[in-house]
Order: structure tokens, then C-alpha cells, then sequence
């Protein structure tokens, strides 16, 4: 009866510093996606800067006196939607810049100004962003789970 009692106390502390062991890794990993889901929102954009400098009358001015010679014809205009474009792919990163050509070009109606396609921009880079955090919470889950599955192996 003592034998069985010792083998039965046995097992069950090991089973309680496994749960105690699979309670510490859950919390570090939930800490882990907070502090992800943190870097990511942080990574986000929700303000067109580069609309808001570039379609002002006083940069536009600007533009047309130092680059144009003060003459603002179809190809100063160019020139100036070229610089826009060019701005856009320095400022945002993560941005599949073909797909937004081709939106741009596919809805000429809807896109037809600075701020909205910047805006579009950064929907777009928001949710890339999104897809890259989740990918990583998915990565970080699979190893708590791996990990666990090694502590329960050992119990048994």
C-alpha cells in the first residue's frame, strides 16, 4: 500500500511541475504576441504626410519655380506626379507597389487624387503588416505548442 501511495505521489508531482512548467511558457508566449502585437500597431500609418506636403499650393509653387522655371505645363505636372510616386515608395515600406499601380490605373475614377492614393498606400502596408504579425503569432504558438508536447513526453 506504501509502495503504490509513494508511485502515485510521484507521478502526480510530476504532473504538477509539468502544468506548473506549461502555465510559465503559455504566459512568456502570450507575452511575446503582446509585445508583437504592440511593434505592429506601432509599425502602422494612419496619416497621409506625404499627400499633406506635396498638395499645398505653397509646395506646389515651390516645385513649379524651382524645377519648371515657373511654368506649369503637362510635362511640369509629370514631373510632379513622377515626384509624388517616387516619395510614396520612400516613405512606406511593405508595399506590393505593382498591385498599386494597377489599382490606380484599373480605377482612375476613385483614384484620382494625392490623398486617396496615398491612403490606399497605406491600407495596403497596414494590412501587410497584419499578415506579417500574424504569420509570427502563428510561428511563436506552433513552438509553445512544440515545446509543451517535449514537457508531456517527459511525463510519460
Amino acid at each position: 500500500m506504501k509502495i503504490f501511495s509513494l508511485i502515485t505521489l510521484l507521478l502526480l508531482s510530476g504532473c504538477g511541475m509539468a502544468s506548473e512548467q506549461k502555465y510559465a511558457l503559455h504566459a512568456r508566449t502570450n507575452a511575446k504576441i503582446s509585445e508583437l502585437n504592440r511593434t505592429c500597431e506601432i509599425n502602422k500609418v494612419y496619416y497621409p504626410y506625404v499627400a499633406a506636403n506635396l498638395s499645398s499650393d505653397r509646395s506646389k509653387e515651390k516645385f513649379v519655380n524651382t524645377i519648371c522655371a515657373g511654368e506649369y505645363d503637362l510635362t511640369c505636372q509629370q514631373r510632379y506626379v513622377k515626384m509624388f510616386y517616387a516619395r510614396l515608395v520612400l516613405a512606406y515600406d511593405n508595399v506590393d507597389w505593382q498591385k498599386v499601380m494597377l489599382w490606380i490605373d484599373a480605377f482612375p475614377e476613385q483614384m484620382n487624387d494625392f490623398v486617396t492614393i496615398e491612403k490606399y498606400v497605406i491600407t495596403e502596408r497596414n494590412k501587410n503588416i497584419v499578415s506579417v504579425c500574424e504569420e509570427q503569432a502563428f510561428k511563436i504558438r506552433l513552438s509553445e505548442d512544440q515545446q509543451v508536447q517535449k514537457i508531456n513526453k517527459k511525463l510519460f
